[in-house]
């Protein structure tokens, strides 16, 4: 069986399994085969290196507990911690409170962050992300191309085409107020060429609003708003002051733009914060998590093997956030 980029490359061509289903992980034994990947591609030896696990906030306590077990038991990891990709994120802008807005491959999420812990029931997201964005467009390829798309060109289409318009539509006619762009073109590798009409090239608005394609939440902007309003009044004002901005989907041309746009339309003057959006915010959980683990801090809150041999999975519940 293949994993990592060999296997992306065929994907759409052969039968390709994900390991991990909307951050939660759904085939053990593949998500073996990957971290054993990660250990190789990274030429280090899991015996020798403490692992900092980036943790998905919809992952549940006995995914969280089964890991652990794989790298302590399976690959004798000397020690462990597990840390929310929120958290992570906001290292990486050198935050260590503020709103997190990740818009990711499966879903969109709002998420408070406090003196570097993750107000978990406070957070908030839509099942928009950026694989409901490649969907569209590699539906709409499709046709033309008269095949299926492989992931790897579907996700190449998506970045070179698709874009966030600089406005909300008009509720009367259905536009922005801006004059349409012109198709734009993409070439395959196989030398076809794809046209999207400016509709399609724009499907990034969902993001701002699910509506258009069909998912009854509501959009980014009022997703901040809310998870605002659901922190403690104490809290609230330290947590607006910063907004942390991650994930691949935040990428796409005209997205910052809207987002300070329409946050300026919804949020109260009181809840106006700094948006941090640093450039390679793609890998804001992997940069973070290498600030972490530099952190003399950290140090002290590794769960070793000791402590694992005695307590089993359930440490990691007692030791991480």
């Amino acid at each position: 069986a293949l994993s990592g980029r060999q296997a992306w490359a065929l994907c759409g061509v052969n039968s390709v399994g994900r390991p991990l289903l909307d951050g939660v992980v759904s085939d053990w034994e593949a998500m073996e085969r990957v971290l054993l990947q990660c250990f190789q591609e990274l030429c280090a030896a899991p015996s020798a290196q403490p692992v900092l696990l980036a943790d998905n906030l919809r992952a549940t306590r006995v995914q969280r507990e089964k890991l652990a077990q794989l790298l302590f038991e399976k690959f004798a990891v000397p020690s462990l911690y597990v840390a929310p990709q929120p958290c992570l994120a906001c290292y990486h802008s050198a935050r260590v409170s503020g709103v997190v807005v990740e818009c990711g491959e499966s879903d969109t999420m709002a998420v408070p962050v406090v003196d570097s812990l993750c107000a978990r029931p406070q957070a908030l997201r839509t099942s928009v992300g950026g694989k409901t964005l490649t969907q569209l467009v590699a539906d709409a390829a499709r046709l033309q191309a008269k095949r299926e798309l492989t992931c790897q060109e579907a996700d190449d289409f998506k970045k070179a085409v698709v874009q966030v318009s600089p406005s909300m539509p008009s509720v009367a006619n259905g536009t922005n107020g801006v004059p349409p762009d012109p198709p734009r073109q993409f070439v395959l590798p196989d030398g076809t060429v794809v046209t999207l009409d400016s509709a399609m090239a724009q499907c990034g608005d969902a993001l701002f609003d699910p509506a258009l394609c069909g998912v009854a939440r509501v959009g980014l902007p009022k997703l901040v708003l809310y998870c605002l309003e659901r922190c403690e009044v104490a809290q609230r004002a330290e947590v607006a002051s910063s907004m942390v901005v991650c994930g691949g989907g935040s990428l796409l041309r005209g997205f910052l733009p809207r987002l300070k746009a329409e946050l300026e339309l919804v949020l109260p003057p009181e809840l106006r914060g700094t948006v941090y959006a640093p450039e390679t915010r793609m890998y804001s959980a992997w940069r973070g998590a290498s600030i972490m683990a530099s952190l003399s801090t950290l140090q002290q809150m590794w769960i070793s093997k000791q402590e694992y041999n005695e307590s089993g999975p359930p440490v990691v519940r007692q030791k991480c956030a």
